[in-house]
C-alpha cells in the first residue's frame, strides 16, 4: 500500500525536473488518488493476508525498501518522460530502443548466469501459448505507456494505472472464487474516480 506514494514523488521529480507546477487543487486530486489506490489494494490485501506463526519481519526495512522504491519509480519514470519528450530530432521508435536497451542488457546476463540450463532444454523451455500471450501483452503494454509518457505525462499514467487496478479487482470477481468487494475498495474507487475529475476539471 505505501508504495502509492509513488504518486506524489512522481509529482514531486515532475516539478523539479520538468518544470511543472501543479494548482492546490490539483495536489488534492493527487493525494485522492495516492489514498485511493491504497484503499483499494488494502481491501485486496486483507483478503490474501495470512499471519504465519513464528514469522518475523522487519518493518524497519521494509519500509525503507518501498519509501526507497517511491522514489527510485518516480524518478525513473520522470527521467524516461523527459527523456521522450527532448528527444529532438531522435525518431520515437528509436528513444525508445535506447531507453529499453538496458532491460535487454540485464536479461542477457541473466540468460548469461543460466546458460547451462538453457543450452539443455533451450531457451523456450516451459513456454506455452498463455506466456506467449503474456509476453505480446507486456511488450504492447510498454509501446502504450511510451505513447502516453510523450503525449500525455506521467500522472496521467498514474491515473490510468489506478482505474486499471479497479478493473482487475472487479474482473477477479468473475474468474476466481473467493474475491468479494469490501468497504475500502467501494471508498477507494469512489475516491479514483474524484480524483480524477478533479485533477482534469483544472485546465493546464
Amino acid at each position: 500500500v505505501t508504495t502509492q506514494l509513488k504518486v506524489v514523488t512522481t509529482a514531486l521529480f515532475m516539478m523539479a525536473f520538468l518544470g511543472r507546477k501543479f494548482s492546490g487543487k490539483r495536489w488534492v486530486a493527487i493525494f485522492l488518488l495516492f489514498v485511493g489506490v491504497a484503499f483499494v489494494q488494502l481491501d485486496t490485501i486483507q483478503q490474501k493476508s495470512v499471519v504465519k506463526a513464528g514469522n518475523v519481519e522487519n518493518y524497519f526495512v521494509g519500509i525503507i525498501a518501498v519509501l526507497s522504491t517511491c522514489f527510485t519509480a518516480g524518478f525513473a519514470g520522470v527521467y524516461y518522460e523527459k527523456m521522450l519528450k527532448d528527444g529532438g530530432s531522435t525518431p520515437f521508435w528509436i528513444r525508445n530502443l535506447q531507453m529499453y536497451s538496458c532491460g535487454v542488457i540485464v536479461t542477457a546476463l541473466g540468460c548469461l548466469n543460466e546458460h547451462g540450463a538453457i543450452r539443455e532444454k533451450g531457451f523456450f523451455y516451459g513456454y506455452d501459448e498463455k506466456v506467449f500471450i503474456i509476453v505480446g501483452l507486456l511488450s504492447v503494454g510498454g509501446i502504450y505507456i511510451s505513447l502516453v509518457m510523450k503525449h500525455l505525462d506521467n500522472l496521467y499514467k498514474s491515473f490510468a494505472s489506478a482505474v486499471s487496478v479497479i478493473f482487475v479487482v472487479i474482473l477477479s470477481l468473475f474468474v476466481f472464487e473467493g474475491v468479494y468487494i469490501g468497504a475500502y475498495f467501494v471508498l477507494g474507487t469512489a475516491m479514483v474516480c474524484f480524483a480524477i475529475l478533479m485533477y482534469n476539471s483544472v485546465p493546464e
